[in-house]
């Protein structure tokens, strides 16, 4: 498994570079502002200004790492196909369940260092902004795991399929938009005033019922195809 995950690794290595850059920029922007601020010496409530830059670079970086999750999905299978790592790989005595189980592995791994660092910075400095401000951030998470989960089942069952990397994450990328869109069209079309709350709910409902529907077609369908 070792082996399977340095692969992985390599095969992967600018998504996982740039999966590093988008979860250190925002906090590197803000650090810079808040040095500026201070070398200035502008005045105002530092406690309160601290905790709202840094939980709204929390946010940020967790939204943006949501785009390496995508390039993972995507990257998956069709970056095999790429590189024609794929037909020495068919070559080797190694099942398919296992090389695949390395893939999820490293997804897993990535999702973790995106979402637990800064949720637990989210969570650390949740009492020094706004109740106001407050809410409203904490009501981005739930969307932001539905959509990650979009962004890579999808981006996933289209690597599998004979496309490209980056038609398998366009297609991952635009999959939430499409079923937004498709929410809002639905509403409209039935008359639905103030759609809002019944948008994010049907959001969450065919979400939460795509993103698995996807993952296990993709794994299925590599796991039972003819040709590496």
């Amino acid at each position: 498994m070792t082996w399977l995950l340095w692969k992985e690794y390599r095969l992967n290595r600018l998504i996982l570079i740039l999966a590093a850059a988008l979860l250190i920029a925002p906090y590197a922007f803000v650090s810079v502002a808040l040095a500026w601020r201070a070398y200035k010496d502008l005045g105002g409530n530092w406690t309160s200004e601290i905790g709202v830059a840094f939980q709204n670079a929390s946010v940020a970086s967790l939204m943006l790492g949501q785009l390496a999750i995508a390039f993972l999905g995507g990257n998956a299978i069709a970056g095999e196909r790429a590189d024609r790592s794929a037909e020495f790989q068919a070559g080797l005595p190694i099942p398919r369940w296992k090389i695949l189980s390395g893939k999820l592995i490293l997804a897993m791994l990535v999702a973790a260092v995106i979402w637990g660092p800064n949720l637990l910075v989210f969570k650390g400095l949740l009492q020094s902004i706004p109740p106001m401000a407050r809410e409203e951030l904490s009501g981005s998470f739930g969307p932001a795991a539905v959509t990650a989960m979009l962004f890579f089942c999808v981006s996933w069952l289209l690597s599998s399929l004979p496309a490209s990397s980056s038609m398998a994450v366009l297609g991952g990328l635009l999959s939430p938009i499409i079923i937004m869109m498709g929410i809002a069209a639905c509403l409209w079309w039935c008359g639905v005033n103030d759609p809002d709350d019944l948008i994010i709910a049907w959001y969450y409902g065919i979400g939460l019922t795509l993103s698995p529907l996807c993952l296990a077609a993709g794994t299925g369908y590599y796991l039972y195809r003819v040709e590496p």
